[in-house]
Protein backbone atom coordinates (compact mmCIF):
# COMPACT_ATOMS: atom_id res chain seq x y z
CA UNK A 1 0.00 0.00 0.00
CA UNK A 2 1.03 3.41 0.84
CA UNK A 3 3.18 2.45 3.47
CA UNK A 4 5.14 0.34 0.59
CA UNK A 5 5.62 4.25 -1.55
CA UNK A 6 2.66 3.28 -3.77
CA UNK A 7 0.68 6.10 -4.62
CA UNK A 8 -2.58 7.07 -2.77
CA UNK A 9 -4.43 7.77 -5.57
CA UNK A 10 -4.08 4.11 -6.81
CA UNK A 11 -6.73 3.46 -3.60
CA UNK A 12 -9.07 6.47 -4.62
CA UNK A 13 -11.12 5.66 -7.89
CA UNK A 14 -12.03 9.05 -8.92
CA UNK A 15 -12.16 8.28 -12.72
CA UNK A 16 -13.96 4.78 -12.47
CA UNK A 17 -18.13 4.96 -12.52
CA UNK A 18 -20.23 2.74 -10.26
CA UNK A 19 -21.27 0.56 -12.67
CA UNK A 20 -18.20 0.33 -13.61
CA UNK A 21 -16.54 0.14 -10.32
CA UNK A 22 -19.41 -2.99 -9.48
CA UNK A 23 -19.02 -4.83 -12.64
CA UNK A 24 -22.38 -4.16 -13.96
CA UNK A 25 -23.88 -5.41 -10.21
CA UNK A 26 -25.58 -1.73 -9.83
CA UNK A 27 -26.89 -1.56 -13.45
CA UNK A 28 -28.69 -5.03 -12.41
CA UNK A 29 -29.91 -3.32 -9.68
CA UNK A 30 -30.97 -0.14 -10.60
CA UNK A 31 -32.75 -2.26 -13.68
CA UNK A 32 -34.50 -4.29 -10.99
CA UNK A 33 -36.92 -1.33 -9.57
CA UNK A 34 -36.72 0.56 -12.85
CA UNK A 35 -39.22 -2.17 -14.24
CA UNK A 36 -42.69 -2.64 -13.02
CA UNK A 37 -44.56 -6.01 -11.34
CA UNK A 38 -45.14 -7.05 -14.92
CA UNK A 39 -41.60 -6.60 -16.05
CA UNK A 40 -42.18 -3.57 -17.83
CA UNK A 41 -40.14 -0.50 -17.89
CA UNK A 42 -41.26 2.44 -16.40
CA UNK A 43 -42.49 5.14 -18.79
CA UNK A 44 -42.75 1.95 -21.58
CA UNK A 45 -38.84 2.14 -22.21
CA UNK A 46 -35.45 0.63 -20.65
CA UNK A 47 -33.15 3.20 -19.59
CA UNK A 48 -30.01 3.66 -21.51
CA UNK A 49 -26.60 3.55 -19.65
CA UNK A 50 -24.47 6.11 -20.59
CA UNK A 51 -21.16 6.06 -21.87
CA UNK A 52 -18.60 9.04 -22.05
CA UNK A 53 -18.78 8.66 -25.87
CA UNK A 54 -22.74 8.87 -25.36
CA UNK A 55 -21.85 12.48 -23.20
CA UNK A 56 -21.64 14.79 -26.25
CA UNK A 57 -24.52 12.88 -28.63
CA UNK A 58 -27.46 13.04 -26.14
CA UNK A 59 -30.07 14.66 -29.20
CA UNK A 60 -29.79 10.73 -30.45
CA UNK A 61 -30.65 8.79 -27.46
CA UNK A 62 -34.15 8.57 -27.40
CA UNK A 63 -34.40 6.44 -24.14
CA UNK A 64 -34.48 7.42 -20.21
CA UNK A 65 -30.88 7.79 -19.74
CA UNK A 66 -28.47 6.08 -16.60
CA UNK A 67 -26.00 7.89 -16.21
CA UNK A 68 -22.67 6.45 -14.02
CA UNK A 69 -19.80 8.74 -14.45
CA UNK A 70 -16.72 8.86 -12.72
CA UNK A 71 -16.87 11.18 -9.60
CA UNK A 72 -13.84 13.24 -11.31
CA UNK A 73 -16.25 13.79 -14.08
CA UNK A 74 -19.04 14.84 -12.14
CA UNK A 75 -18.57 18.43 -12.43
CA UNK A 76 -19.16 18.77 -16.80
CA UNK A 77 -21.92 15.79 -16.56
CA UNK A 78 -24.51 18.34 -14.55
CA UNK A 79 -23.70 20.51 -17.38
CA UNK A 80 -24.49 18.22 -20.05
CA UNK A 81 -27.24 16.91 -17.92
CA UNK A 82 -28.95 20.68 -17.45
CA UNK A 83 -28.63 21.16 -21.08
CA UNK A 84 -30.11 18.10 -22.24
CA UNK A 85 -32.67 18.56 -19.84
CA UNK A 86 -33.95 21.72 -21.41
CA UNK A 87 -34.06 20.31 -24.20
CA UNK A 88 -36.12 16.91 -23.65
CA UNK A 89 -37.94 17.65 -20.79
CA UNK A 90 -40.15 14.65 -20.83
CA UNK A 91 -36.63 12.69 -20.34
CA UNK A 92 -36.31 10.67 -17.12
CA UNK A 93 -32.56 10.31 -15.68
CA UNK A 94 -30.97 8.03 -13.05
CA UNK A 95 -27.52 8.70 -11.40
CA UNK A 96 -25.72 6.53 -9.96
CA UNK A 97 -22.67 7.84 -8.73
CA UNK A 98 -19.92 6.74 -5.72
CA UNK A 99 -19.62 10.06 -3.40
CA UNK A 100 -16.69 10.97 -4.17
CA UNK A 101 -15.68 14.70 -5.39
CA UNK A 102 -19.39 15.79 -4.08
CA UNK A 103 -18.57 19.19 -3.91
CA UNK A 104 -18.11 19.21 -7.77
CA UNK A 105 -21.97 18.21 -7.94
CA UNK A 106 -24.36 17.30 -5.26
CA UNK A 107 -25.72 20.99 -4.43
CA UNK A 108 -26.42 21.06 -8.49
CA UNK A 109 -28.02 17.50 -8.79
CA UNK A 110 -29.66 17.51 -5.89
CA UNK A 111 -31.58 20.85 -6.84
CA UNK A 112 -32.97 18.97 -9.86
CA UNK A 113 -33.14 15.61 -8.42
CA UNK A 114 -36.72 14.53 -7.76
CA UNK A 115 -35.49 12.01 -5.28
CA UNK A 116 -32.03 11.49 -3.87
CA UNK A 117 -30.68 8.79 -1.65
CA UNK A 118 -27.54 7.16 -0.27
CA UNK A 119 -27.24 3.64 -1.11
CA UNK A 120 -24.75 2.26 2.08
CA UNK A 121 -22.06 0.15 1.37
CA UNK A 122 -22.76 -3.84 1.99
CA UNK A 123 -25.16 -4.96 -0.36
CA UNK A 124 -24.92 -7.16 -3.27
CA UNK A 125 -24.99 -4.47 -5.60
CA UNK A 126 -22.43 -2.12 -3.58
CA UNK A 127 -20.42 -4.59 -1.42
CA UNK A 128 -17.85 -2.95 1.50
CA UNK A 129 -14.74 -3.22 -0.69
CA UNK A 130 -16.38 0.30 -1.86
CA UNK A 131 -15.94 1.98 1.12
CA UNK A 132 -17.68 4.86 0.34
CA UNK A 133 -21.97 4.82 0.03
CA UNK A 134 -23.49 5.17 -3.31
CA UNK A 135 -25.26 8.92 -4.53
CA UNK A 136 -28.40 7.30 -6.53
CA UNK A 137 -30.47 10.42 -7.72
CA UNK A 138 -33.69 10.09 -10.08
CA UNK A 139 -35.22 12.91 -12.31
CA UNK A 140 -38.35 12.63 -13.65
CA UNK A 141 -39.95 14.12 -16.52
Amino acid sequence: GIMKGESPLRFIPLDTGAVARSRGRVHDWVNSWWNDLSGKPYLGSDLRLLEPSDWFELYDIKAPRLWSPPPAAMETVVELFNEDRLAHPEMSYVFVVPRLMTHLFRRALGKDADLMFEAASGSWFWPLSMHEPLIVAIVLP
